[in-house]
């Protein structure tokens, strides 16, 4: 039975308040999502429309963060023909691809003007990490600068941000670092090692080999 789309945002917001995807942070902002200015939008993987979906949130006073649902990419070939689209884009770029242990590392970044916003990807893939197999097909982003703290939990650029840096609103500096912690616990838990190259914030989609190597043939 075809889903409507407020039963596909409802499944992907599912999928990170329970934790699944290791982030403590996405899990409580994922309550609330207006309270944390956490935009969900169920879209085509087409690169005009997902520049014209980023270039609206980024000009939206009350969106931070960004997730763009893509429920027409549930196989590998649909999964190309996203990162294809993506280099099509304007606001969005594959910026490396690092080979690692029979994997290609897709890392895609969002250029907002003077902010460069790692791009996470998550999607219904078992070749994919634990924490980045969800129900649909997402990539997430931060579309505002990082928020103003006096210190941060990784240290990296100013003009750089990613999913993990969302404000979180009513939450003391003793209680967000009982989060990080807590994510990094449950994010071992869940893979079984801690965060490798995979499934680190920096990487958008991991593919096999073979699988990318489909890409690079078109």
């Amino acid at each position: 039975m075809t889903k409507t789309e407020s039963e596909i945002r409802d499944a992907q917001q599912a999928f990170f308040r329970s934790k699944q995807a290791g982030c403590s942070f996405a899990s409580i902002a994922s309550q609330n999502m207006a309270k944390f200015g956490w935009k969900q939008v169920c879209t085509a993987a087409a690169a005009a429309t997902l520049d014209a979906e980023i270039d609206a949130a980024t000009r939206d006073p009350q969106t931070s963060t960004l997730s763009l649902i893509l429920p027409g990419v549930q196989t590998n070939d649909r999964l190309l023909e996203l990162l294809r689209e993506v280099q099509n884009c304007e606001l969005l770029r594959i910026d490396d691809v690092e080979r690692w242990r029979g994997w290609d590392l897709y890392r895609v970044r969002a250029h907002l003007g003077g902010l460069t916003s790692w791009v996470t990807g998550f999607g219904p893939f078992p070749f994919f990490p634990l924490t980045r197999q969800s129900p649909y097909t997402e990539i997430a982003l931060r579309v505002k600068p990082r928020p103003n703290y006096d210190w941060h939990f990784t240290s990296y650029p100013d003009d750089v941000a990613h999913l993990a840096d969302m404000h979180m609103v009513g939450r003391k500096e003793h209680d967000l670092f009982k989060l990080w912690d807590a994510s990094k616990a449950r994010t071992t838990r869940a893979l079984g090692h801690p965060a490798d190259r995979a499934s680190a914030a920096k990487t958008t989609f991991a593919l096999t080999v073979e699988l990318s190597a489909q890409l690079e043939q078109h």
